[in-house]
């Protein structure tokens, strides 16, 4: 059989280098093989404390440079598509406590934190438990839910504090498993719809082989845990979830601001406009005025 391939486009699919070392800070070639490589760091702001790592995931290399850059966001990498999380969404920060203690007894690969800052999610707080299959995922689900079921109190020292939280009742409406990355789904489609073919899965050979796949395991010490436990209270705070005064002796974080306007007595006698005395306006702002009389 005639060899088909063109050598220009077989170099064009190889040329990482013109993608990521001269248009990426960051990046360069390592001396030892030629390949890419970038320095490793912990994030010195994540949202998140991780329980237990998963073993093999290298979701930086999987969602960074595969889906954002190489595959441009219109394909969900094909190890991804083998990831399978359950979510938790807390209501409070309380609630959130409360997942950290059950996360800590169960001790299997999760993480949580705030979401609050996320523009891609409604969630002000998450819960993430991750699998490396549906079926496994199915199973974790079972397995978490039951936990949760049980209404415990988690009792745990945090920072030589003690700690004493609850799971609400509700949970249930709160807890999902889901496929993937969330930003995955938003630009590629629904997840039982994701499919894959030989050229993608030749591309990712490639990458994959440029590409050192060093995969750290952060740990993170007490002074790491104390900085992000410090964003969560002031991420409550400014959600105005109050639940945070638990945790600060009960005072808020910041003080009220001295006022000086007298409150109007008139204006406050003056019924709100009820919803029948609206009518919709469909100017250029799409916001409503009184109707007439």
């Amino acid at each position: 059989m005639p060899n088909t391939r063109i050598l220009y486009l077989e170099a064009v699919k190889r040329d990482f280098i013109n993608e990521f070392l001269l248009a990426n800070s960051g990046w360069y070639l390592r001396p030892l093989d030629g390949r890419i490589d970038t320095e490793r760091r912990m994030q010195p702001d994540p949202p998140w404390i991780y329980i237990k790592h998963t073993p093999g995931m290298n979701c930086t290399f999987w969602h960074n440079i595969l889906f954002n850059i190489i595959h441009k966001k219109q394909k969900v990498p094909i190890p991804c598509q083998s990831c399978w999380k359950v979510v938790f969404a807390p209501k409070t920060l309380t609630e959130l406590m409360a997942t950290y203690g059950l996360m800590k007894k169960l001790y299997i690969p999760s993480k949580l934190g705030t979401e609050g800052n996320r523009e891609n999610s409604e969630k002000l707080y998450g819960a993430y438990f991750y699998n490396k299959s549906e079926a496994e995922g199915l199973e974790c689900f079972d397995f978490v839910t039951k936990e949760m079921g049980r209404g415990l109190y988690y009792e745990y020292s945090l920072l030589g504090v003690p700690i004493k939280e609850r799971i609400e009742p509700d949970f249930m409406d709160r807890i999902i498993l889901k496929r993937a990355c969330t930003e995955f789904e938003q630009h590629v489609g629904p997840s039982d719809k994701w499919t894959w073919d030989e050229d993608q899965a030749e591309t990712e050979m490639l990458a994959t082989d440029t590409f050192v796949q060093d995969v750290p395991i952060f740990i993170q010490s007490e002074h790491m845990i104390a900085h992000v436990l410090v964003s969560w209270i002031h991420g409550a705070c400014q959600w105005r979830d109050p639940s945070y005064m638990k945790y600060t002796n009960g005072n808020s974080l910041y003080a009220k601001l001295k006022t000086y306007h007298k409150p109007n007595a008139e204006l406050a006698e003056v019924p709100p406009i009820t919803k029948k005395e609206q009518t919709p306006y469909d100017g250029d702002c799409g916001g409503i005025v009184e109707a007439a009389s």
